[in-house]
């Protein structure tokens, strides 16, 4: 009887173990370039001149809450569309914010050459709506677009 071997369990060659962490170091190289690459190669469609809502819709994605807002919308002429797909915007919140626009849009003080009257003027302006926080506003203010000369 061999007593080397009796009460041990046979061991894993060492190359087996190298052979693993390549794999592996391979698949988390794969993974980091993937999260890189993706993101530069979506933002070539506005390079090439395309519009990316245009581009979204083309791609049958429009509304998707995923896809990212890469274009400024304004938020005195925002369609229900335009709000949802802003982050952490759903559709209750646009139909608020659209509604308090469309209520104070007679009272707006427009301005000559203003195809309606301007309800918000910068972000802060948005702090009226009921229901939309500070954070929200926050979150949201890198994607709206105000009219030019509006700031206070």
């Amino acid at each position: 009887m061999n007593t080397d071997l009796a009460g041990s369990s046979p061991r894993t060659p060492w190359c087996v173990h190298i052979a693993c962490y390549v794999i592996l170091g391979c698949a988390l190289v794969g993974v980091i370039a993937a999260s890189i690459l993706l993101p530069l190669s979506m933002d070539e469609s506005s390079a090439a001149g395309t519009s990316p809502l245009a581009a979204d819709e083309a791609d049958g994605v429009a509304g998707d809450p995923v896809v990212a807002v890469r274009q400024r919308i304004d938020p005195n002429t925002a369609t229900l569309h335009d709000w949802t797909r802003l982050p952490g915007i759903g559709e209750v919140m646009a139909r608020k914010i659209i509604a308090y626009r469309d209520a104070q849009q007679p009272f707006a003080a427009s301005r000559p050459g203003d195809e309606a009257p301007v309800v918000f003027r910068a972000p802060c302006d948005l702090e009226a709506v009921s229901g939309l926080s500070a954070a929200a506003i926050e979150r949201i203010a890198s994607h709206l677009a105000f009219p030019a000369g509006s700031d206070r």
